[in-house]
């Protein structure tokens, strides 16, 4: 089913993609398929090649995937054991995604118990850091080899805020399906900036079927942010419209100058950090990778062997 997804809404524009934008070239071709987090999901299901690159890709993607899954495994014991309630809301895809982390949502009530129960299976505890500055006190990364990091916590806080309450997050009333989708337009808009084709077509396929309920218009409003999520939509759909004109990852000026003006509101509580991490990354990126590094995403194979 996976596969014929892909190739209905994304094989045959890759392939135009790759004749029209890199001459042909498979590395290149490979190089913009990690920036869109469809590298191992593509190498693994349509490259017929065996190249010393496509083993290497294959080994490391089952590698991180198998480390997931032993995280994911080990998180269902802890909570069926001791009765403790969790949530994975950012892991999952349409086409199979690489992560080097496993997020993981638990009560607050809760977030010591899961400390400690991760502690006892020998996970190491780090702070999360963003830039090399503390997120929250209620979020914590978990360290063990063989494993996938564990990132542990009770809100999704981005540039120090809360955009969604704990109450909202752990509603019954409101699908995980549309939290998801909540939680990934979050992470693009007020952290990444740009969005990615895999994560564009998890969101584009939930609003083609699917509207926001009042629970989720209600929330937005409450934290201030609705009339930004109204722009990312628009966005979403008229690129959805003009895909063959749009180059992937894709970077939004009117969203993106939507937010610098949300997060103006306040200068005394202004992210300066952020902007100056997100506009050093863009420097750095035309330095040394020729454009192509972005803002918190992960070359899990080494960009020289890519380029």
């Amino acid at each position: 089913m996976k596969k014929k997804i892909f190739n209905n809404l994304v094989k045959n524009y890759y392939e135009k993609k790759k004749i029209k934008k890199i001459n042909n070239k498979d590395n290149f071709f490979y190089l913009y398929a990690i920036k869109n987090k469809l590298l191992y999901f593509y190498c693994k299901n349509f490259v017929k090649t065996n190249s010393n690159l496509i083993k290497k890709i294959l080994f490391e993607g089952s590698t991180m995937i198998r480390k997931k899954n032993k995280s994911k495994g080990l998180i269902n014991k802890i909570s069926k054991k001791y009765n403790l309630e969790f949530k994975d809301l950012k892991t999952e895809r349409i086409f199979d995604d690489v992560n080097t982390d496993f997020d993981v949502l638990v009560r607050k009530k809760d977030f010591q118990i899961w400390k400690k129960k991760l502690v006892k299976f020998g996970f190491d505890v780090k702070k999360h850091h963003t830039f090399f500055k503390s997120t929250s006190d209620h979020q914590k990364n978990f360290l063990k080899k063989n494993y996938a990091n564990i990132d542990l916590t009770i809100h999704f806080n981005y540039k120090g805020f809360d955009y969604l309450s704990e109450k909202y997050l752990w509603s019954k009333i409101v699908s995980d399906e549309e939290k998801k989708i909540m939680i990934m337009s979050l992470g693009i808009i007020f952290k990444r900036v740009y969005i990615n084709l895999n994560d564009f077509f998890l969101i584009y396929n939930f609003l083609k079927k699917s509207k926001f309920s009042k629970e989720s218009i209600r929330e937005m409003k409450k934290y201030g942010w609705y009339d930004i999520m109204k722009c990312f939509i628009d966005e979403i759909r008229s690129t959805f419209e003009n895909m063959e004109d749009v180059k992937f990852p894709y970077f939004s000026k009117k969203l993106f100058f939507k937010v610098l003006k949300f997060d103006f509101k306040s200068l005394l509580n202004f992210p300066y950090w952020f902007w100056f991490y997100f506009f050093l990354s863009q420097l750095r990126s035309f330095i040394f990778y020729r454009g192509h590094y972005l803002p918190f995403n992960v070359f899990w194979i080494p960009y020289r062997m890519l380029r």
